[in-house]
């Protein structure tokens, strides 16, 4: 069942006689499409996103026909293309549920202020947790501006950013010892 050339012997009536099976893949890979939901103004999703349950003998590739770009925008569908290691295609069509997305996500819980020693790792991900329409939000810590090698007290921010890219930004003041 694997595709290429074989080279085979036969014996028929006592004499040997080489041949060549050569076994080719003609069947496009298949899928099952899903259409996602996606933020206007997020980082477009993989065109894998879009299908699952991919069935072909083989190895297979899954990419845009047309690059829809880096940002999502008003494009409702994309053509994504199944091509599998015989150069076998199949296109769907995936669908974007766009969603526009201009609230940005809530602190539900924060530290005003932390601790920590110099050149050590700022514990504070436990301490923090933030609420969004979208369901998911990133947490992260800027710290950019400040020294983590000098004691010194200073003001960090808590960021929250929701697939659309809006965010939110808590004052913390950030004590090194």
């Amino acid at each position: 069942s694997l595709v290429g050339s074989y080279t085979l012997e036969v014996e028929v009536e006592g004499a040997v006689y080489s041949t060549e099976l050569m076994i080719e893949d003609t069947v496009a890979p298949s899928a099952t499409v899903t259409p996602l939901t996606v933020y206007y103004g997020a980082t477009f999703p993989s065109a894998e996103r879009f299908v699952s349950q991919i069935i072909d003998k083989g190895p297979v590739t899954v990419s845009y026909e047309t690059d829809p770009g880096a940002i999502v925008n008003d494009q409702k569908v994309v053509r994504v293309v199944l091509t599998d290691q015989s150069g076998n295609r199949t296109v769907y069509e995936g669908q974007c549920n766009i969603v526009h997305d201009n609230e940005a996500p809530k602190f539900v819980t924060f530290p005003e202020e932390l601790e920590a020693d110099v050149d050590a790792a700022i514990i504070w991900r436990a301490m923090v947790s933030a609420e969004d329409d979208s369901g998911m939000v990133d947490l992260s810590l800027d710290t950019t501006g400040i020294d983590l090698k000098k004691p010194g007290i200073y003001t960090a921010f808590l960021v929250a950013k929701d697939p659309a890219g809006n965010e939110t930004r808590q004052e913390v003041k950030l004590t090194l010892h």
